[in-house]
């Protein structure tokens, strides 16, 4: 009986000694175990360029020009108070008053037909009382063409306007708040060559 009453402490000692142990070796792997957080590619460089803002450096969006992500855009604290978006300075509309609280976002078009395109949507579509300028920041060389498109890839496009960029950024003029595609491919050629081609 005492024999038996000794093994069956030893047993119990011995499985609280395993289970102590594996409970520990298992909170310490949890403590020490590096948690990968995935980020999303737009919040990441959203937090990169506002806070190079902050900072007064130079942010190099040309990093970004073969990546995947939809940039977001707005212009002021109006557009941050209004729940669009967050103050990147991707997207100003100014008149000759100055910088107008018109929110907007700038989307990379993932299509491999029309490379360097992206597509700006606003808000709000509105008529302007007078012509303003809509400058985009993205990917583009100085002096590089650009083509200004209304229009979508399902209802076919129209040529805007043809622009000369400058380092980063495309300038264009409007009086209307529309949603634009900024490419630098024609597009319109590309698609009166493929034209042809089907009917042929």
């Amino acid at each position: 009986m005492a024999k038996t009453r000794e093994w069956m402490s030893m047993t119990l000692v011995a499985l609280l000694l395993i289970g102590s142990i594996g409970t520990g070796s298992l909170l310490y792997s949890t403590k020490t175990q590096r948690v990968e957080m995935k980020i999303d590619t737009e919040d990441y460089y959203d937090a990169v360029y506002t806070l190079k803002g902050f900072l007064g450096l130079k942010d190099d969006i040309r990093k970004r020009a073969d990546s995947n992500e939809t940039l977001t855009a707005s212009e002021d604290t109006a557009c941050e108070n209004s729940g669009m978006g967050r103050m990147t300075q991707r997207i100003t509309v100014a008149d000759s008053k100055g910088i107008l609280p018109i929110c907007g976002t700038l989307s990379k078009m993932q299509d491999v037909f029309y490379p360097g395109t992206y597509e700006v949507k606003f808000g709000n579509k509105a008529m302007l009382a007078e012509k303003a300028t809509v400058q985009v920041k993205m990917p583009v060389d100085k002096d590089q063409q650009v083509y200004i498109l209304t229009g979508n890839k399902q209802d076919g496009y129209k040529q805007f306007a043809v622009v000369q960029a400058d380092d980063n950024m495309v300038s264009f003029d409007t009086t209307v708040i529309q949603n634009y595609t900024i490419s630098t491919t024609d597009i319109i050629r590309v698609q009166d060559v493929v034209a042809s081609v089907i009917t042929d």
